[in-house]
């Protein structure tokens, strides 16, 4: 593929999803590193900072990760951005600075977050879908939302919706699928997940799967994980907690099935690095910084 010119994202999403090896997704990464150093400006000033020779890179784990920093103060971006350019904005409080990644063809996005939910679950078309999330009216600018939203319309299930705001409506559709016993996947934000629990309702599994998405963002006392998982399947009378986690800043969506253990899709590479060089990766430590390569920000 010309990486120069235009490029059809049908058949770009095409060799992600054929990625079979390691040597594959070298031979990717190169390719998407050699057109980003050229036509992201930013990447390229950062390169030339780093004194790094383009040619001497000749392995993904050589390719210099961009600070994620650089999404709040700079335009990261291999295309031109117009007046009216879609982008994902990256939550937090009001007062805090917020990512922005630019977002050229949704379409192509979408079909980026149905095949990682599917690589891991079944077809969407299978399951009712609650979202316990904001609608895409009320945050436009969400990857999650935007995600959710196409989720609900891909089930093509009349219950499918957002919920957030409407817990009795919750409460009532939850009893009618268990009576109908409907495979049924219930996302939503950490705090909305706690919110829901306290209703005392349990919830049967396998039919019902949680899927906690994070973001507590000061709505209650922070939890770690763990914590947040067990009161969730003690108050739901489950035993498995599923999770998932994106970012503004990514295409890409990785998926927890349970203990907290994500698994990404192939065409992404998590590095763990040293927390004070980022150049420097820890192959056998269990705990540090993360560089992520994720071929899907083929764009930025």
């Amino acid at each position: 593929m010309d990486f120069q010119k235009h490029i059809d994202k049908l058949k770009y999403s095409k060799l992600l999803f054929d990625l079979k090896s390691n040597l594959d997704f070298n031979t990717l990464a190169l390719q998407v590193f050699n057109f980003q150093s050229s036509q992201c400006h930013i990447y390229k000033q950062y390169l030339e900072l780093l004194g790094i020779n383009k040619n001497k890179v000749t392995h993904y784990s050589q390719i210099p990760c961009l600070p994620i920093s650089f999404f709040k103060t700079h335009s990261v971006t291999c295309l031109p951005i117009h007046s009216n350019q879609q982008y994902f904005k990256s939550s937090g409080t009001t007062s805090q600075q917020h990512s922005k990644h630019f977002v050229f063809y949704l379409e192509y996005y979408k079909l980026l977050a149905k095949t990682c939910f599917e690589l891991h679950y079944q077809a969407l078309s299978n399951f009712c879908i609650l979202a316990l999330t904001p609608s895409l009216h009320e945050q436009q600018h969400s990857s999650l939302v935007t995600m959710l939203d196409y989720f609900i319309k891909q089930s093509d299930h009349p219950l499918s919706n957002f919920y957030l705001n409407d817990f009795q409506k919750l409460m009532y559709v939850i009893e009618q699928l268990k009576e109908r016993n409907m495979p049924t996947l219930i996302f939503g934000l950490s705090y909305a997940m706690l919110d829901l629990s306290e209703q005392n309702i349990s919830l049967p599994y396998p039919q019902f799967k949680v899927i906690e998405t994070g973001g507590m963002k000061g709505t209650r006392p922070e939890v770690s994980k763990q914590e947040l998982h067990n009161i969730l399947k003690n108050k739901f009378q489950t035993n498995q907690i599923h999770s998932e986690y994106g970012m503004a800043e990514l295409f890409s969506q990785v998926y927890s099935k349970n203990d907290g253990v994500f698994k990404s899709p192939p065409w992404m590479k998590i590095l763990m690095r040293d927390l004070n060089d980022p150049f420097s990766y820890q192959h056998h430590k269990s705990s540090g910084g993360i560089n992520i390569i994720d071929l899907a920000n083929l764009d930025s």
